[in-house]
């Protein structure tokens, strides 16, 4: 017999999944051939059971990873560039940490973050980091002739769209394209926006001293 996971034989002898169970035991293809339980047997299968995670969500406790506590625990900000792939010049890094709150600027290369002690300071020392870092773009030169669409102008993003919704119109641009002769080269960037559901909020990892 088998209960909340401990395998009862007779004699009261009984052992846990947790101890029989190894890496190698894991590493098999799952055949389908055991007998499943009746529905006489289920335990939790139908019936109305209490929702666990409601309490806590109704009094405001601990109910995601961003309601986390633990003992000296600090939040960090990441400063983004303005435009992907730039390169961060200069940063004062001495007017940074004289904002309240903030007890490290962390910089390698490219990569700068803050750390505070509160969430509300991180938010607000990243702000001030984005006034006191100084970034350039490899593309700015090519963003400024117009011939690279900013995702907001819609240039290339429309187009994209008109060509997805219908799959005749795909193969007729394919088709036109095969018999076109092509006296110059453009430049165009696609847009395509991430879409993801889960909590927008910036401290979705707790990092753990071992």
């Amino acid at each position: 017999m088998v209960a909340d996971g401990t395998i009862v034989a007779p004699g009261d002898r009984h052992t846990t999944y947790w101890d029989v169970t190894t890496d190698a035991m894991l590493r098999r293809e799952a055949t389908a051939k055991l007998k499943p339980k009746t529905a006489a047997d289920f335990k939790l299968i139908g019936q109305s059971l209490a929702r666990r995670d409601i309490p806590p969500k109704f009094t405001g406790g601990a109910a995601y990873l961003q309601d986390l506590r633990l003992p000296g625990m600090v939040h960090a900000r990441i400063g983004r560039p303005p435009v992907p792939r730039a390169e961060l010049i200069s940063l004062d890094a001495s007017a940074l940490k004289a904002v309240p709150g903030v007890i490290e600027v962390v910089r390698d290369g490219s990569f700068v973050a803050v750390v505070c002690e509160r969430e509300e300071e991180a938010i607000k020392a990243r702000v001030a980091l984005r006034e006191l870092a100084v970034w350039k773009s490899a593309r700015a030169a090519a963003d400024a002739s117009g011939r690279l669409r900013s995702p907001q102008s819609g240039t290339a993003d429309a187009g994209l769209r008109g060509v997805r919704k219908n799959g005749a119109e795909r193969a007729d641009c394919r088709e036109a394209d095969r018999g076109a002769v092509h006296s110059s080269v453009s430049a165009a960037r696609l847009h395509r926006p991430v879409v993801r559901r889960g909590a927008q909020r910036g401290e979705q990892a707790d990092g753990l001293d071992p």
